[in-house]
């Protein structure tokens, strides 16, 4: 095996997506797990969501950038 690492070639904003999806997921896993508890409202819809949202917005981002990038849009 090369001495290279397999992720030197991801893009921050990806792995900042990926990043923040997995936290809204907790967010809304915690969410549902609570049985809808004020508290877990708090963390799950309130946080959670607007995550998976920013973590989508950012895919989104970096999957045009790569398009531009390769001359397909």
């Amino acid at each position: 095996m090369s001495g290279q690492n397999p992720s030197a070639g991801v893009n921050p904003l990806a792995r900042a997506a990926v990043v923040l999806a997995l936290l809204g997921l907790l967010g809304v896993l915690l969410f549902l797990a609570a049985g809808f508890s004020p508290w877990s409202v708090g963390l799950g819809a309130f946080l959670g969501m607007p995550l998976l949202l920013l973590a989508m917005a950012l895919y989104l981002a970096v999957a045009v950038r790569d398009l531009r990038r390769h001359g397909l849009l």
